[in-house]
């Protein structure tokens, strides 16, 4: 039973249209913001504030085209 929760959780982990996971800019920007050191949680949480406090945006000025939105372009 496990196995099939696990198979069926694989779809989230795939490359999407907004989420380009497999694209050289975010695989650079995790790899180097996660560190080699540490367990899963620790990366995870240096990822969450490398986005949380790398990434700028300007409310006010905000381009809606769709290929503004992947998380490469970001």
């Amino acid at each position: 039973m496990a196995e099939s929760k696990a198979g069926n959780m694989r779809v989230y982990f795939v490359p999407t249209r907004y989420i380009d996971s497999d694209s050289p800019e975010v695989i650079s920007f995790a790899t180097s913001r996660a560190g080699a050191s540490g367990s899963p949680v620790d990366k995870a949480v240096r990822l969450f504030y490398a986005v949380r406090d790398e990434i700028k945006y300007d409310p006010y000025h905000i381009d809606i085209s769709r290929d503004r939105f992947t998380a490469g372009t970001v």
